[in-house]
């Protein structure tokens, strides 16, 4: 007789059902040990990935989750390279988290380098909460306000941030509305997936979402997809949302066309000093906003478009016609061009 032990071991998943994993068989008698493979069928899993640059030995990353007992679905962490593939507090017969603490959401690298990280939830339906709140500017500690305050309070530096420079793939499903602040202070962040915001078609906030502090501005952001937020048709603000993105170049066409819900869009661009056009139309359907203050404040480097607000000529008459409450456009170009 031989026990068999499945090292169920996430680093070695594909995205399909059966996989090629690891089985040690130790005889009972003689406690003899070898390895084999076989073909098993596992449990299917939803996934998230980002891209993390550490630049020193042993430093830590923490993924930004929020604290949960129990977690909202059954997850794991793979950490990325040839470091320990689990996150610790796993279980080790499943390789499960079933809390996320200070601790499990942590890892410290032995060597400077880049990682892939990868977010694997058993909760594969994304209409359902597949992970704890995600979110950079409220975990592992505020930097950039808390939530339950946005109009007050400090913005600090945010090093954690600091570390990631690719979002790689939709953020799983979390359950939340509002996305203050999610990629706050992740000033190397390069490049995002179009579908990064797919599984959150309810959000109504994206205010500060990419915003980084004076201490340490986005240098590496210099494009935007333009499906960012093709889903997201209850948004009502993202103010300030890309503030201080200064390598951003240009902005995407129809970016906001779906966001017919908005209301406040102040500081939206604020601070991009490498931003050099806007697209034709930008806010052409956004008809319910309020606020356009400091819109494209200290935007040195822009060239205005006269379309900014219509599509064509044949729009003038009628974009503002059926406005019932004032709308604020202090400051929108202040300082534009003023390279």
């Amino acid at each position: 007789y031989a026990k068999y032990k499945l090292l169920n071991d996430p680093k070695n998943y594909d995205t399909k059902a059966k996989r090629i994993v690891t089985l040690t068989r130790t005889e009972t008698a003689t406690s003899n040990k070898d390895v084999v493979s076989a073909e098993v069928t596992l449990p299917d899993y939803a996934e998230m990935k980002f891209t993390i640059k550490t630049t020193a030995a042993n430093q830590s990353f923490s993924v930004p989750f929020a604290t949960a007992n129990p977690t909202p679905a059954k997850l794991a962490i793979v950490w990325g390279g040839n470091e320990s593939s689990l996150a610790k507090g796993s279980n080790a017969a499943t390789n499960e988290l079933s809390s996320i603490t200070d601790n499990t959401r942590k890892h410290t690298y032995a060597s400077a380098g880049t990682y892939q990280i990868r977010i694997l939830s058993l909760e594969t339906d994304a209409t359902k909460k597949q992970i704890p709140e995600f979110n950079f500017s409220q975990y592992p500690t505020v930097t950039g306000r808390s939530k339950s305050s946005q109009s007050s309070g400090n913005y600090s530096r945010n090093e954690n941030g600091e570390k990631l420079i690719s979002m790689d793939s939709s953020v799983l499903n979390s359950g939340e509305t509002d996305l203050y602040g999610m990629f706050y202070g992740t000033a190397n962040l390069a490049s995002v997936d179009g579908d990064l915001l797919k599984n959150y078609p309810n959000a109504t906030n994206a205010r500060n979402m990419f915003y980084c502090p004076s201490s340490n501005q986005n240098v590496a952001l210099k494009t935007i997809p333009g499906t960012l937020f093709k889903y997201n048709t209850k948004l009502t603000s993202v103010q300030q949302a890309f503030g201080r993105c200064t390598a951003l170049q240009s902005i995407p066409s129809g970016l906001l066309d779906n966001n017919t819900n908005l209301e406040e869009v102040g500081w939206l661009f604020t601070s991009c000093t490498s931003l050099k056009e806007v697209p034709q139309g930008l806010f052409a359907k956004n008809l319910k906003v309020n606020s356009f203050r400091m819109t494209f404040g200290n935007c040195s480097s822009l060239k205005l478009n006269k379309y900014i607000f219509i599509n064509d000529d044949s729009e003038k008459a009628t974009r503002f016609k059926n406005v019932t409450k004032v709308i604020r456009f202090d400051n929108m170009f202040q300082e534009v061009g003023n390279s």
